[in-house]
């Protein structure tokens, strides 16, 4: 059979395959190469303002318990993006996670000490092994490939949300008087600890399965009015409540995460500003990594006294003080981003033999445990 022969038989074995699936594509040519979604990484880029906005509110000079009542729900909304996209494990990525935490760790030490303050070399490991956040989502990292598993299996939504449900009630309810007798006090309402961020993730990977499930409902419960709606419910939810439901692990915090975040997947930036933004969101976590420390608080309250000195209100200076804190930050990391791309080349080679090495161990453990002394390394 000749090429032309071939390919107009292939032709028609498409058209009569599209002609059975009621003209739609096959599921294989439907397929679009995974990209970076503009209005979930807006989403990120306006997480990290959020996160900046609380420092300015909790370490500045003006702190406002009801203002942070309805701002903590951005930690929620980072693990939430993680969750519904999944964590692919890799030692590399583990490896790169770590790496960026000790060099911004020692940006931030540097830029302390060029400025006068007490800084030693021991501050860069401290400020690094400190950052609960970074050491929680280290832990997350080795066991998302598990939690994938158990909800990716035919019992996954009954296995997540038993888990949510267990995990939950533990993190809301351990410090309570009958909580703190049965247990040490590990979690509770008012700490965002790693069981807390192990029931957003499982909660966004449920969502994420329901909504590829398809379905007029389940569409339906995350329109434009729907989202608006839920997010101005529990923002007044989160202000007005008392203390203890509107801090980073309640229950209304992680509702308003999930309810902002398909706000925002509505939200279609233009062109440009959609290349700033993609532009800018991989510098996120650095922001944060750069400015939690006592050299980016200190800052902080140094920024808010000089403009409160001028006569400037506490509603002026402390979002433009959060705004000040997450560009300079940003441009600090632009520093470091250059680095990587000049030695990107050497960073790939290590990053492939920390992976393979990963994987010989893999394969030597495996082949141990089912006895298999020849398998090959």
């Amino acid at each position: 059979m000749s090429n032309s022969d071939s390919q107009l038989r292939e032709r028609k074995d498409g058209v009569a395959s599209r002609a059975a699936n009621g003209g739609a594509l096959p599921a294989d040519a439907q397929k679009k190469p995974r990209g970076r979604d503009t209005s979930i990484e807006s989403y990120r880029v306006f997480l990290m303002f959020m996160i900046c906005f609380i420092h300015s509110v909790s370490m500045g000079i003006a702190p406002n318990q009801r203002l942070l009542g309805g701002l903590l729900w951005a930690v929620c909304g980072f693990v939430f993006i993680s969750g519904w996209f999944g964590i692919n494990f890799s030692a590399s990525k583990l490896m790169r996670l770590l790496a960026t935490a000790v060099f911004c760790g020692g940006l931030a030490a540097a830029i302390g000490y060029f400025s006068g303050m007490p800084v030693g070399s021991w501050d860069v490991v401290r400020w690094t092994m400190r950052r609960w956040f970074v050491c929680a989502y280290m832990v997350l990292m080795l066991l998302a490939p598990f939690l994938n598993a158990a909800i990716d299996s035919p019992r996954g939504m009954r296995n997540g949300i038993s888990a949510v449900v267990i995990l939950a009630m533990w993190n809301w309810l351990s410090t309570s008087r009958a909580g703190i007798k049965f247990g040490p006090l590990t979690a509770g309402l008012g700490d965002y600890t790693f069981t807390m961020m192990v029931v957003v993730y499982i909660v966004a990977r449920l969502i994420r399965k329901s909504c590829d499930g398809g379905g007029a409902v389940r569409a339906s419960l995350f329109t434009v009015k729907t989202s608006v709606s839920a997010v101005l419910l529990l923002l007044a939810l989160l202000v007005c409540l008392p203390h203890h439901f509107a801090i980073y692990s309640s229950p209304v915090a992680l509702c308003m995460a999930v309810a902002a975040f398909f706000l925002f997947r509505h939200v279609k930036p233009g062109k440009r500003l959609g290349s700033a933004v993609l532009f800018i969101a991989p510098s996120m976590l650095p922001v944060y990594l750069i400015h939690t420390n006592e050299v980016g608080f200190s800052a902080i309250k140094q920024i808010e006294r000089f403009l409160d000195g001028k006569g400037v209100p506490a509603f002026v200076f402390i979002p433009a003080t959060a705004l000040a804190v997450f560009s300079a930050c940003l441009a600090i990391d632009m520093f470091r981003r250059g680095l990587c791309r000049l030695s990107g080349g050497f960073i790939k080679r290590i990053s492939s033999v920390v992976d393979d090495l990963c994987n010989r161990i893999d394969m030597k453990i495996c082949s141990a445990l089912r006895g298999d002394g020849n398998a090959k390394s």
